[in-house]
């Protein structure tokens, strides 16, 4: 199932729902996509880092299979904001961390200001929608290491 950590805040809904995810064995992804503040201002993504925080560990004390997914290639992200948002994860024990390339769809906002950004788009491998492979705060060579970090990522993803 797929589901936000803010969805899971508070004892009663939020531990009932967890609850009943241990109880059917259910798997729960998470779009975390980062934890840095003015990336996540930049899409309009609130994370509340005490709140994952929270729910990471209650995951983890119910032994409750969870993935985490982050995306690479954000407005104003750089190598280290993205090691950031993954060294978050680790540090709370989350073992499942998924990564993913940023991909602007047409119609979107974030599509409509790429020119604020500076972000240029390449078509990369099977995706078929263009994919930001630089912008104003990281190098192609910048992509191309996030990608490498994302691909051992996803290969050491286990559900």
């Amino acid at each position: 199932m797929q589901t936000r950590f803010e969805l899971m805040k508070g004892s009663r809904h939020g531990d009932d729902f967890l609850n009943l995810c241990k109880k059917i064995n259910a798997h729960l992804e998470f779009s975390l996509q980062t934890i840095i503040e003015n990336e996540c201002d930049i899409i309009n993504r609130r994370n509340n880092v005490r709140t994952t925080n929270e729910v990471l560990k209650k995951l983890n004390t119910a032994n409750i299979s969870y993935e985490v997914s982050l995306i690479y290639g954000l407005p104003m992200q750089t190598v280290g904001s993205f090691k950031k948002s993954i060294n978050f994860l680790k540090s709370n024990y989350c073992k499942n961390i998924v990564a993913y390339p940023l991909m602007l769809l047409k119609g979107t906002e974030l599509y409509t200001r790429k020119n604020d950004y500076n972000m240029i788009e390449k078509e990369i491998g099977d995706y078929h929608i263009p994919t930001v492979v630089s912008s104003n705060s990281f190098t192609e060579n910048d992509w191309l290491e996030m990608e490498n970090i994302a691909n051992e990522l996803n290969s050491n993803c286990r559900f």
